[in-house]
Formats: C-alpha cells, structure tokens, sequence
C-alpha cells in the first residue's frame, strides 16, 4: 500500500508498480518463472483493492513489533488475500492460523542464484563476447533498435561479465530520451504484417531468429483477423506517429488486436511509457534468446 500510494500519486499504474516489485527483480535474479502471469509460472499472488483506502495502526499491522513510521497515515490499496506457489497465507480479518492450508505451514526459504543465468546463456554470453566488435554489435542491434542504447551497452563491453549484460542494458534504457525511443520502436515490423516480417528475414538472419516466434500466433491467424489488425495498427499510428508495441510472446493475435485498441483511448505521455516497457521487455526477451542461440551456433 505504500509504494503503491507513492506510485499511483505519481501517475503510475498497478502494471509498473508490478514490474518494479516482481518482474525486474526475478528478471535481475535469473527467475523465469517469478514476477510473471502465466501458465507453467510459480503462483504467488496477491488479491488487492486499489481504490480502498484505510489509515495505518502499527498495532494491527503482521509485524513482529507495532512501530511503523507510517503511523496515522492514509494509504490508498488493501491486500485482501495472498498465495504463495498457490497455497493461500494471507486472508484479511482471518489469524494465520484459521487459513485453510494444506500441508506443512507456510514459510519462506533462501533462494541460492548461481550467478542469476543459465549455463547455456552464460555460454552463449561467451560466444559473444568472443565475437569481433562489428559482429556483437550487428547481433546486439538485433535486440533493439536504438544506436543510443547500443552505444551503452558497447561503451563497457570490453569489461562486461554475463551477469553485467541485463543491468547494463536496465541502465542504458533508463538513459534513453523519447527520440531514442521512438528509434527502437521504428526497428519493429507492424503487429500482423506478415510481408513485412519475411522481407525483414530475407534480409537479416539475426533478426529471423529472434523475431520467428514472436509473432507466431499472427501467421496462424485468419485473413479476417489480420484485416482487423491493419486497421487498428493504422488508426494508432495516425494517433500517436509510432508502430503499436507489445511483447507478443505468447499471445494469440485476438489478445493483441484488443490490447492495441484498448490502448487507443491513451494519451499520448501515458501510450508512449506502455511502448517503452514493453520494448524493455522485448529486449530482455531477445537477449535472452540471443545467448541461447549462441552457445550453438557457429561463428
């Protein structure tokens, strides 16, 4: 409740307070399936009323004392009910001890990171690495379109260990301004448009293999429904002057076309922070895959 009073007060919604909270960190920590909302992730979960408010008493808060500096003070956002890995831990008004819960009782247990990636990617990494500066840099502009951003990641590539890469990369989109952005975001093919996404594979192998299946469910999708696509993606380009963006791993093309026009009615400042985040989150993805190709392809 409190980061979320900060955050809301600032113009931030609950997707970024959920990626600052969940998604970086396990991101960060080389946790695929924490942070996430998808089949196959760890369920930890929490039930939240955002538009609740209530005023904060140390004594009635799960602390092992009652002191808190945030003693009196209104704070937007009630936790109504908590899982962790889909067993319930938390009911609002209910004792720890009256909550149904199979098993053992619920408890937390230290994580060991080995260094936070994959053997693979740390191979990969390595294959990289070992490649000349034009050729890491041809396969690291794969990753995202910007030169600013490329120029960072370069800048200490000399010196650079594979746990560096993904904070390195945090580090240089947080240094982007919005004609960087708008750069990365010319990098992308049209949601949907499939003739845009051969010619660009004709043309780059890098970009094939990152971009073959990200846009999967699109070359399954019916000549009606990639119509409809087009539309919408002309409509918000006449609106905001840049490709529609979004992470779309994993998403069927109906998701897609409804996420694009629900995000029609947006402004301008709020579309352009979504498009961001997800060219954050489609460059995570890449380089990601980009490591796991490496440490088998040739070189």
């Amino acid at each position: 409740p409190v980061l979320w009073s900060g955050a809301r007060g600032r113009g931030f919604g609950l997707e970024r307070l959920a990626e600052w909270t969940s998604a970086r960190p396990a991101r960060w920590l080389g946790l695929p399936d924490r942070g996430v909302l998808r089949a196959g992730a760890r369920a930890d979960l929490v039930s939240f009323r955002p538009e609740e408010r209530f005023r904060v008493r140390g004594a009635t808060l799960a602390h092992r004392h009652p002191q808190t500096p945030y003693e009196g003070r209104e704070l937007s956002g009630v936790v109504q009910r908590t899982w962790l890995g889909g067993r319930e831990i938390f009911r609002a008004g209910t004792p720890l001890a009256e909550v149904p819960s199979p098993g053992t009782s619920p408890s937390g247990r230290a994580l060991r990171i080995r260094g936070g990636f994959a053997a693979a990617e740390r191979r990969g990494f390595a294959a990289l690495a070992a490649r000349s500066g034009a050729e890491a840099k041809d396969l690291l502009r794969a990753c995202c379109g910007s030169r600013r951003w490329l120029e960072a990641i370069l800048e200490d590539w000399p010196h650079l260990a594979v746990r560096d890469l993904f904070t390195a990369n945090e580090r240089a989109f947080d240094a982007l301004d919005e004609a960087d952005w708008q750069e990365a975001f010319a990098a992308h093919p049209r949601i949907g448009d499939l003739d845009a996404l051969r010619r660009r594979h004709n043309l780059s192998q890098d970009r094939a293999a990152l971009e073959s299946s990200e846009q999967a469910s699109a070359a399954a999708a019916s000549p009606a429904a990639l119509a409809e696509l087009a539309a919408a993606n002309a409509l918000y380009e006449s609106r905001f002057g840049y490709v529609f963006l979004i992470c779309a791993t994993g998403k069927s093309a109906g998701e897609m076309l409804t996420a694009l026009r629900a995000r029609l009615a947006n402004d301008a400042r709020t579309e352009l922070t979504l498009a961001c985040e997800e060219q954050r989150k489609i460059t995570v993805l890449r380089l990601g895959k980009l490591l796991g190709e490496l440490e088998w392809r040739p070189s």
